[in-house]
């Protein structure tokens, strides 16, 4: 989508990444920008306006679908959001080695550090797993769907000129018929952060369901999990109803025990002398 919006080949992504975000962090903190003659992109000493309230800069992000993007984000100081849905045991092993990475960093991509890992994961939240997955599942599908056929995709697209939602219920309708469906995860973790981004995944059942798995998560010591709420068919009024059961029945535990995950950061912090602007 964006890489082909901006002409940017695949393969010099993370390069053109890099370069612009370091730039974009020099254009909210100096006065003026001093200019910039790279290899993706130049620009003129110019006094970039308007300033950012928040001061040095506000937190800085990268989403992550592969393993080495997290590794990276933990050499430059910077958050993760996490795109390959990762099990709560790929989590734990990556966010050990994110924070050793956060402790050893020395030269931070911004004037203050983010270190905070989260990941993305498909919910839907009713009485019993039966309705949620029957509320939900299409929805997560389609959103699958979605990302192969954008961020991952490889065919030529005509923005505005395609109808993607009826591309997507074509190909679902063409699987069931030709038994498509596989167990097994894929090998890629591009094609495997498909494969779990159209399944039902740990967030889509009962309360009682997404609480076991959330805890599972939150033993690995995840800051944050987004949570894909709103996605292809699925009705406004069952995914209110979603988000008000999960307030009501899940969410209440987690919030209590968070001052023991914040000690947790604290004790991994221990020693970071940057300045640290992470809202977690």
């Amino acid at each position: 989508m964006e890489l082909r919006g901006f002409g940017t080949p695949r393969e010099l992504k993370k390069e053109a990444w890099e370069e612009a975000l370091r730039e974009c962090v020099r254009m909210m903190t100096s006065v003026p920008y001093p200019g910039f003659e790279g290899a993706h992109f130049n620009m003129p000493e110019r006094n970039v306006i308007p300033k950012p309230r928040q001061k040095p800069h506000p937190p800085i992000w990268v989403a992550a679908a592969r393993r080495e993007t997290v590794m990276v984000a933990g050499r430059l100081g910077i958050g993760v959001l996490g795109f390959a849905f990762e099990t709560p045991e790929e989590a734990n092993e990556r966010i050990e080695l994110y924070f050793e990475l956060i402790r050893e960093c020395r030269s931070p991509i911004g004037l203050a550090i983010n270190p905070v890992v989260a990941t993305v994961g498909n919910m839907m939240c009713a009485k019993t797993d039966e309705e949620a997955i029957a509320k939900g599942l299409s929805g997560a599908e389609f959103f699958g769907f979605s990302l192969a056929r954008g961020a991952f995709g490889r065919q030529v697209s005509r923005p505005g000129r395609e109808h993607i939602y009826r591309e997507y219920r074509e190909a679902a309708s063409a699987a069931r018929e030709g038994d498509a469906a596989t167990e097994s995860e894929p090998e890629d973790e591009s094609a495997r952060t498909l494969y779990r981004a159209s399944r039902r995944g740990g967030f889509m059942g009962s309360p009682q369901f997404i609480r076991e798995n959330l805890r599972r998560y939150e033993e690995a010591h995840l800051d944050a999990i987004i949570f894909v709420a709103q996605c292809g068919d699925r009705k406004h009024e069952d995914i209110m109803e979603s988000l008000e059961l999960f307030a009501k029945e899940v969410m209440p535990e987690f919030k209590e025990r968070h001052p023991a995950h914040q000690r947790w950061r604290e004790q991994q912090l221990s020693g970071v002398t940057f300045p640290i602007n992470s809202s977690i």
